[in-house]
């Protein structure tokens, strides 16, 4: 059996979560700047992310998107199932 484990730093980059994201840094920067990012935190004057908090933000995203889909779907429907 091969072993498929992925380790990653608990301390992340900029860079990094940009990696990790498949975004581009400037992305990162961006959302850290509007608050819609994951959660960063300062370490020795620098940007650093924990990790957890970046899977919990993706986590989070995924179940608003999920829940604004399901959303726009009933009101959406109901009016298109009475015209028929």
């Amino acid at each position: 059996m091969t072993d498929t484990t992925v380790t990653m730093p608990m301390i992340a980059t900029t860079d990094e979560v940009a990696e990790y994201l498949r975004v581009r840094p400037s992305t990162i920067r961006n959302w850290r700047h509007v608050g819609t990012g994951p959660r960063a935190t300062m370490v020795g004057g620098s940007v650093r992310y924990r990790m957890l908090d970046v899977i919990e933000w993706v986590r989070q995203q995924n179940a608003d998107g999920a829940a604004q889909e399901s959303t726009a779907g009933n009101s959406a429907g109901g009016d298109r199932e009475a015209s028929y």
